[in-house]
């Protein structure tokens, strides 16, 4: 209890300083009067400021030359933020939405921007560009400059790119995919090798999600000692080595704008678990509260799943058994949201065994970021587990061996991390140039 107090002393005084430093930054903000020319016009160049997830901001810089990058949402004419998701084929879709800060009579507008599983980068950031250009269209138009702009189509025959366009699938969009992936380490007394495979098989579409993965992860680490026996030196190598083995199989059905359902099955092996072989079964159901249309800009989902496995142990675990029958049930409520004034997610999940109730597990989890004003932005985070169903460690005690080289999972009834951090930004709010020398 001493040992708890006490961290919970350290966690206070952390958070008060935190407090304090940002009381101060507001503080220097209001009296320095940041930006306070910074709402006219240039030359009737728009002001915008773009976030998210871009896959090369100095190229998006030197390709959109007719607006003013600033670094300051609030001091922008019109705020861009883009949001990445994963297609069934392996690509991603770009969702860009863009918020008028200036132009009251246009409001705020959607484009997406799909780019293949073949595409390179060059090819991704060219779409996404573009993309980028045809929304800002509307909002140029609003400008004395929107006379300097020419737009031009290249499609010679509208109808024949038009009909070029119907693809014809012989794969029924299933995508199979295999990945290689090796990593080495050497010292003069320690070595590292570890190798992962990883094999995926998966269909989406907007009725059906089945996706099919199996990985394979070996890491062996090497410790090397020098003895010394009558003068001579003798160089001794002790190995340690992590294997995991999964192989995880899902089955979605999307029931209405806000419903699905669905079964997952599961195979594993885990050295670091005690684990030999494990094999789980769980259907599921899900409710999103907003239509999944939106899950690029808002979500809040709450799941629920039931089911039952069969876990075989290395070693005895802490009950004194070699095996463990479960029967278990969890749940998993889920909130996010991207706005113009920062982003939000949350997640409270839980799991327990039916069989022995006073097994259970909780996690929270939980990232904020926020603007506060122009120039200063504060962003905070944590996660906090209880844990109470570790039936699968080990009955005997971990080596001081085990724990240095991580190779075993060590007990713990809780778990908790948090991160924080401030962001004071303030001079000029232009940043158009690009300069990557040295």
């Amino acid at each position: 209890m001493l040992i708890i107090a006490k961290n919970i002393n350290h966690i206070g005084m952390f958070y008060k300083k935190f407090v304090f430093v940002l009381l101060f930054s507001i503080s220097a903000i209001t009296l320095c009067g940041v930006g306070a020319d910074s709402n006219g016009r240039i030359n009737g160049r728009i002001k915008l400021f773009i976030e998210g997830d871009l896959i090369s901001y100095s190229y998006i810089q030197e390709s959109i030359n007719f607006v003013d990058f600033v670094n300051d949402a609030f001091s922008s004419d019109v705020h861009i933020i883009v949001k990445r998701l994963n297609t069934g084929s392996g690509g991603s879709n770009y969702t860009l939405s863009f918020y008028s800060r200036t132009f009251t009579t246009i409001g705020n507008a959607t484009l997406s921007a799909l780019v293949l599983p073949v595409d390179t980068k060059d090819d991704a950031r060219k779409i996404l560009v573009q993309t980028i250009k045809l929304g800002l269209m509307p909002y140029l138009s609003q400008t004395s400059n929107s006379g300097y702009i020419d737009i031009r189509n290249k499609m010679k025959k509208t109808q024949d790119t038009l009909a070029s366009n119907i693809i014809s699938d012989p794969w029924k969009q299933w995508v199979f995919r295999t990945d290689l992936t090796g990593r080495l380490d050497i010292e003069e007394m320690k070595e590292t090798y570890a190798y992962r495979t990883n094999l995926r098989a998966d269909k989406v579409t907007n009725i059906w999600r089945i996706r099919n993965n199996f990985t394979y992860d070996n890491q062996l680490r090497r410790i090397y000692k020098n003895t010394t026996d009558n003068g001579s030196v003798t160089k001794t190598a002790t190995d340690y080595v992590n294997v995991y083995t999964a192989l995880n199989s899902s089955l979605v059905f999307s029931i209405t704008d806000h419903w699905s359902a669905g079964a997952f099955a599961d195979y594993s092996e885990s050295t670091y678990r005690n684990i030999d072989q494990s094999i789980s079964f769980s259907p599921a159901i899900e409710y999103n509260i907003f239509p999944w249309k939106e899950q690029s800009n808002r979500s809040f989902t709450l799941a629920y799943y039931a089911g039952t496995g069969i876990q075989w142990y290395n070693e005895v675990n802490t009950l004194g058994d070699m095996s463990s029958r479960i029967i278990s049930h969890s749940f998993l409520v889920r909130t996010e949201f991207t706005k113009p004034w920062g982003d939000f997610l949350a997640s409270l999940s839980g799991n327990q065994f039916l069989t022995a109730t006073e097994m259970y597990s909780l996690n929270f989890n939980t990232n904020l970021s926020v603007r506060i004003f122009k120039g200063l932005s504060v962003n905070f985070g944590f996660e906090a587990s209880s844990v109470h169903d570790q039936i699968y460690l080990p009955r005997s005690t971990a080596s001081i061996e085990d724990i240095l080289s991580n190779t075993r999972k060590l007990p713990s009834s809780f778990e908790f991390n948090s991160n924080m951090g401030l962001r004071f930004q303030f001079g000029s709010i232009y940043n158009s140039v690009v300069n990557t020398r040295l």
